[in-house]
């Protein structure tokens, strides 16, 4: 089975559509107000033709109530907390959306801390969190080598179109769900190559 992919960070209602044409299976809408990718527009999601690709919500240490409002209004999928958000935050979440939780790369072998947020749909992992993220940097991925889970995971952080070039071998990466794409598929902040993006997943269904 090919690796599901997620485009990250968009804000334009037409590439969230062609993306999910294209074969996207999650686009990811930031409503974090301190990202240069937030999505300001008042305008509810729920006005896009329909999409096969669920809409991803990516939020950060945000109030929880604010967090179901705002996916209530524009009806997402699911929710990705991208913060410090505690396991019984994310509980109570999952009472009302599906979960994807990210973590910083290095901490996919803590069994200590992975543990307490196994009611989560999801983990992904990234170079950083909050602030930091979307920065284009990768982590060390010889990490996940050790990923002992049963839980899917996203792979974040610095993903370019060269990912598959580097003698990729999905063996390397147990547990390895989909790949999500952000920065370094951009023409500027939350507006994507489409055409760079389509030449990838094309290598996507190759492996």
């Amino acid at each position: 089975m090919s690796l599901a992919i997620k485009v990250c960070g968009l804000k334009d209602h037409f590439q969230m559509k062609r993306l999910s044409e294209m074969g996207v299976a999650y686009v990811g809408i930031n409503f974090y107000p301190h990202s240069k990718r937030f999505y300001k527009q008042t305008m509810s999601l729920d006005k896009l033709p329909t999409m096969t690709a669920k809409k991803v919500g990516i939020f950060v240490d945000a109030p929880l109530e604010e967090v179901i409002k705002t996916a209530e209004l524009h009806h997402l999928d699911m929710i990705q907390l991208h913060g410090n958000e505690s396991a019984v935050y994310c509980e109570l979440l999952k009472k009302h959306f599906p979960v994807i939780k990210a973590f910083q790369g290095n901490l996919a072998i803590e069994s200590s801390i992975l543990s307490d947020y196994d009611m989560c749909d999801y983990y992904l992992f990234d170079s950083a969190l909050g602030k930091h993220a979307g920065l284009g940097m990768a982590f060390d991925h010889t990490v996940l080598e050790n990923y002992h889970f049963d839980k899917p995971y996203f792979l974040a952080g610095g993903l370019g179109s060269d990912f598959f070039d580097k003698t990729f071998q999905k063996s390397l990466y147990p547990g390895l769900y989909g790949l999500d794409l952000n920065s370094k598929f951009e023409l500027s902040p939350g507006l994507k190559d489409l055409e760079l993006i389509a030449s990838f997943i094309i290598k996507t269904q190759n492996q």
